[in-house]
C-alpha cells in the first residue's frame, strides 16, 4: 500500500532525461500536506499550489489552492484529483540512470504522468511566490 512518506520530495521530469533541457515540470509534496506543480522554461513560469492527502484506499487526493501564470498573474487553482492512483518504483530512465520514478494513473499537467526523484529532503524548499 502507498503511504504519504513515499511521496514526500521534489519530483522532476527532466531529471530522467539529462543532461538538461530548457524546461522542466516539478511536483513537490511536503510533509504538512501541501505542495505544488511547477512548469518552468527560459521564458515562462506557471505553478499551482495544492493540498494533498492519501485516502483510506491508498489513493491520492489533490485540491488546488492558487495558480500563478507569468502572463496572467495570480488566480484560484482549478486542479483537482480525487482517488488518483500512483506508483513509486525504481526504474531505468531514458538517461540510463536508475532512480525512483513516481507514475500517476493520469496526467498532472498536459501529458505528464512520470516524474523522477530529484530530492527527498524538502525541508529547505519553500512554496514558490513570484510577483
Amino acid at each position: 500500500m502507498n503511504n504519504n512518506k513515499n511521496l514526500i520530495g521534489k519530483w522532476s521530469i527532466d531529471i530522467m532525461y539529462g543532461p538538461g533541457a530548457q524546461e522542466d515540470t516539478f511536483v513537490v509534496f511536503l510533509e504538512d500536506g501541501t505542495g505544488w506543480i511547477e512548469y518552468i522554461s527560459s521564458v515562462f513560469v506557471e505553478y499551482d499550489t495544492f493540498n494533498w492527502n492519501i485516502s483510506n484506499n491508498g489513493e491520492l487526493n489533490i485540491v488546488g489552492i492558487d495558480n500563478y501564470d507569468c502572463d496572467e498573474g495570480y488566480s484560484k487553482s482549478t486542479i483537482k484529483f480525487t482517488n488518483l492512483k500512483y506508483e513509486i518504483k525504481v526504474e531505468q530512465t531514458p538517461s540510463d540512470i536508475e532512480m525512483e520514478v513516481l507514475t500517476f494513473s493520469e496526467p498532472l499537467r498536459c501529458y505528464e504522468c512520470k516524474f523522477g526523484i530529484e530530492k527527498r529532503d524538502v525541508n529547505d524548499i519553500k512554496t514558490p511566490k513570484l510577483d
